[in-house]
């Protein structure tokens, strides 16, 4: 028998196994999503908070073996309200000295130490790793929970879900792709009005305004109100309760200020613009023929 033909042979019967042993993990990974996702939903009920998926398995006291399991670590945990889908107004919460009726009750789940993150390198210590070792994440509808920065970004999925979930990027690691999975956190209700995103891309339109605004967010009401981006006044051409989209003339900075007035309530702001229009160099397709 040939090199070639032992090793098509070898493939012809490896590969269901393989298949096989990749399934098997994408069930085991989907039954650590739904602890962390039942966890996370506990942390609530106790505290009132949602809080950071490596928090989940801190003490109430503090060990010199793991340090970064300590709840009270670094004067107070982070807290994401779970009605707004960001962090708290300071960030970090004193969880052992909360009342009495919302105190810690931790830990709510248990890693080994082989699926922790321990180098304090791109995530923080203490991160719960995937079967693949590589981090779960936990989305708010508003965006991705980033502990190393202590904030809510647009990376990755950003404000795509429309629930609190928690997500592997799977076997490949690589966040947008089939083998993605994901469990939600309940309960997820945005009750609070606000701007997760704004984002701005080519129309179709042409003209004096080629390019869309898209302000996503919470609670803009169905009744058209005020829009302004960049300090420019734009006259919007839908508007939903979680999505008013306007034509605009130019690309807003990258820092440009989003002012939003509902028709009932109180104007909204956020300072950051997703640029998704095409490179400036590939806009003339003559070239390429």
């Amino acid at each position: 028998m040939s090199r070639r033909t032992s090793r098509m042979l070898a493939a012809l019967v490896l590969g269901p196994a393989i298949a096989q042993a990749q399934a098997d993990k994408s069930a085991v990974t989907l039954s650590e999503l739904q602890t962390l996702a039942d966890a996370m939903t506990l942390v609530e009920l106790d505290t009132g908070y949602f809080t950071t998926l490596e928090n989940l398995d801190d003490l109430p006291t503090f060990t010199f073996v793991n340090p970064f399991d300590y709840i009270d670590d670094m004067g107070g945990a982070l807290a994401i309200r779970p009605s707004r889908g960001d962090f708290a107004a300071n960030p970090r919460v004193d969880f052992l000295n909360l009342p009495a009726s919302f105190a810690w009750q931790g830990p709510y789940i248990s890693v080994q130490s082989s699926r922790i993150e321990d180098s304090d390198g791109d995530y923080d210590q203490g991160t719960i790793l995937d079967i693949w070792g590589e981090p779960y994440y936990f989305y708010t509808p508003v965006g991705l929970v980033d502990p190393k920065v202590e904030d809510v970004t647009l990376r990755f999925y950003g404000d795509d879900f429309a629930d609190y979930r928690i997500v592997s990027h799977g076997p490949d690691g690589v966040f947008g792709t089939a083998d993605d999975l994901s469990r939600f956190v309940a309960p997820g209700n945005i009750t609070t009005a606000q701007i997760s995103s704004t984002r701005v891309a080519t129309s179709s339109r042409k003209g004096a305004e080629p390019y869309q605004v898209r302000v996503k967010g919470f609670r803009f009401g169905n009744a058209p109100g005020t829009l302004s981006v960049g300090g420019v006044s734009l006259v919007p051409d839908s508007w939903s309760d979680q999505l008013v989209t306007a034509p605009i003339g130019f690309v807003p900075a990258p820092n440009a200020q989003t002012e939003l007035t509902p028709a009932i309530g109180s104007m909204l702001t956020f300072g950051q613009v997703v640029d998704e229009t095409p490179p400036s160099g590939v806009g003339d397709w003559e070239l390429y023929r």
